[in-house]
């Protein structure tokens, strides 16, 4: 939640607070912990989802401490994604049109 506090917070607009992945490099012994397949004397990736839309979550989300080499990721919202592809379409549309009106003033002279 630190990590996240340094960096301003969650933008409402486009952050999914749902959404936020911690990806660290556990040592072997955190490992075979989370994972049956494991192996005893290796590191392993490990990805963590917080959801501090739950109490529990954000509690959670509080004791984990940042360590080097974590990385931390939020998702989208919803409706973030919707405005991304709504965008392209209305940028592509706006373009065919401009095109499409080129053309017929072209064929005009």
């Amino acid at each position: 939640m630190d990590a996240i506090a340094l960096v301003g917070g969650l933008n409402a607009t486009v952050s999914d607070p749902s959404g936020i992945f911690l990806f660290r490099k556990e040592p072997p012994e955190v490992a075979v912990q989370l994972s049956e397949k494991a192996i005893v004397d290796q590191p392993r990736n490990v990805v963590y989802l917080f959801d501090i839309t739950e109490g529990s979550g954000m509690f959670l989300a509080d004791q984990m401490k940042m360590r080097d080499d974590d990385i931390l990721y939020v998702t989208d919202a919803p409706f973030a994604r919707f405005q991304k592809v709504a965008g392209v379409l209305a940028s592509t549309i706006g373009f065919a049109g401009s095109v499409s009106s080129i053309q017929q003033t072209a064929s005009g002279f």
